[in-house]
């Protein structure tokens, strides 16, 4: 495999869950499983969690994963879908505003296949 495979793999996962979990823009739960957290851990945290340190958060599971047994496509294909949810929470949260906006997006074609 090559590094655009596992890109590419990543965002096909990323348009699956959007199936899977009933939302057009994809699966989006870190903002609730993020306030749960911190409701849980309160007391240990000194600031509560972002979304964006549960997307990284659960890249860091993907990347010790990575490490163990055999291979398996699907930590470094997941690694790359949650950098970009990442990415777009940090966006969200601290990124300039709409009107100020000034990037380039490129709109990739999805993996043949998906995954199942």
């Amino acid at each position: 495999m090559r590094a655009p495979d596992f890109l590419k793999a990543g965002l096909g996962h990323m348009q699956d869950r959007a199936v899977t979990y009933d939302k057009p823009q994809g699966e989006r739960s870190m903002g609730m499983t993020v306030a749960l957290a911190n409701v849980l851990l309160a007391e240990k945290l000194r600031e509560p969690l972002s979304e964006e340190d549960g997307w990284n958060f659960m890249e860091l599971l993907k990347l010790v994963r990575s490490k163990q047994g055999e291979f398996k496509a699907d930590n470094y294909e997941d690694r790359a879908a949650y950098a970009g949810l990442a990415g777009e929470a940090a966006f969200d949260e601290r990124g300039p505003k709409a009107a100020d906006q000034d990037c380039i997006f490129i709109e990739a074609a999805p993996p043949a296949g998906g995954r199942s």
